[in-house]
């Protein structure tokens, strides 16, 4: 009996010890430690930041200023400045901060920045909290993110969550934009916080950035879908309401902006055009990293001229739909090149005639060969119709391009005569372009 009472004592303490080895890596404090350094990795990456900015502030000033990548119309700190300067004489010569075409913000940003703009430090300074803000917002929207997951990772939820503060923070076009003073600084803080809270379960904190930021940038409206799906029930209601209440609240907080400065008077319509308007229309055709500007002074210049020949501007919209429609067939393409015959005096003009029409014959034979490949037969996949799709595309995109360089060569020719070869070699300059683009 002391031997079997010896031999249970044994395992008891045997179990106890097992049970310590297992329970004692539970007891270790791992957050706390990984916390703290975490904490030290972010504030070496901040300081890390104000030295490129204060690097770039002394030697790149004049770069930064002189580069429209990161600036534009709407997000410019000088016609920010302007609009602010109309704002204090408007009672001396009765001027509104919209006369002319300057100006594109709402008054509640001229209200926001009015007492910064002329402190270069205080700017710069408001400028870095922004940036600093927006790091911290995107960090913690990732490591929402993760930690949300069915598998999620501590360690990698906060190594994710550095990378995403040092990449906001050290980025160069972050830095640029914090040189220039880009209004869009702000609106990504807006952003941000909008993210961040909606993955955080947040219906209000997540509305309220949001409907303040589509104030200045309008097209930031469309992140309402996923603020909308990411809530379910009356939670999505609510989001719902909050937004439209929102929008309306700071719509009518501009307009009494307006009325308080004693320019009610016309200014509302005139506000709308110079700021939402200015999105719509897009009047401003300064060079910036979108293709709009392009597509309005390059692409679309050469239309106009079209008014000429409205028939053959017809036909040229006929190919645009079986260009860009979103369910095209051989029918569209069948209706324009039959009608292409009509400008018989054009095809001496044409440059890509053989190109075209070998394209042709190709693709209306290998379309059916490449989906039998992927469809009947199962050789193939979605790959092998695709690029033989791509490739008629890309065909219909050439014959677009030569048909209205050809009317513009023409053009020169009837206008000139085939004697002044220095005026047309000028002339063709301008259409060179799109000999080679394909618009």
């Amino acid at each position: 009996m002391a031997l079997k009472q010896q031999q249970s004592d044994k395992d008891e303490k045997h179990q106890q010890k097992q049970h310590k080895f297992v329970s004692e890596p539970k007891e270790i404090d791992l957050p706390t430690s990984s916390s703290d350094n975490r904490w030290r990795q972010l504030l070496w990456l901040f300081l890390l930041s104000v030295v490129f900015r204060l690097f770039s502030a002394h030697f790149l000033t004049e770069f930064f200023q002189q580069n429209p990548l990161f600036s534009t119309p709407w997000s410019s700190l000088k016609r920010l400045r302007e609009g602010l300067f109309l704002y204090r004489q408007h009672n001396s010569d009765h001027k509104t901060v919209y006369d002319g075409d300057l100006f594109h913000v709402l008054p509640i940003f001229i209200e926001i920045f009015r007492y910064s703009l002329d402190k270069p430090i205080l700017l710069h300074f408001q400028w870095m909290v922004f940036d600093l803000l927006t790091a911290y917002y995107t960090s913690r929207f990732v490591k929402s993110y993760i930690a949300s997951g069915q598998q999620s990772d501590f360690r990698r939820s906060q190594w994710l969550e550095v990378l995403a503060f040092g990449g906001y923070l050290l980025n160069p076009m972050t830095i640029g934009c914090w040189m220039v003073g880009s209004l869009s600084s702000f609106v990504n803080l807006l952003v941000a916080m909008s993210i961040c809270f909606m993955m955080e379960g947040c219906v209000l904190c997540s509305v309220l950035p949001l409907a303040l930021a589509i104030q200045l940038n309008p097209y930031y409206a469309i992140l309402f879908c996923p603020i909308f799906i990411r809530f379910t029930g009356s939670r999505r209601f609510a989001a719902i309401f909050y937004a439209i209440l929102a929008s309306i609240g700071f719509f009518l907080l501009n307009a009494l902006l307006l009325m308080n400065k004693g320019s009610y008077d016309g200014s509302v319509p005139d506000m709308l055009r110079c700021t939402f308007g200015f999105f719509l229309t897009v009047p401003d055709l300064t060079p910036n990293t979108g293709i709009f500007w392009y597509f309005f002074t390059q692409v679309f210049e050469h239309y106009p001229l079209l008014r000429e020949n409205p028939s053959l501007l017809a036909v040229h919209f006929m190919l645009i739909v079986a260009l860009f429609s979103p369910y095209p067939s051989y029918a569209e393409t069948a209706l324009y090149l039959p009608a292409m015959t009509a400008f018989f005096d054009l095809h001496k003009f044409l440059r890509q005639r053989l190109l075209v029409g070998c394209a042709l014959v190709a693709i209306f034979v290998l379309c059916p060969i490449m989906w039998s490949m992927w469809v009947i037969t199962g050789s193939g996949n979605a790959n092998f119709f695709f690029a033989i799709v791509w490739v008629f595309n890309l065909t219909q995109v050439f014959v677009a391009a030569d048909l209205l360089s050809a009317f513009l060569r023409e053009r020169i020719v009837t206008s000139y005569g085939a004697g002044d070869q220095e005026e047309m070699e000028r002339q063709f300059e301008g259409i060179r372009l799109i000999t080679v683009s394909p618009f």
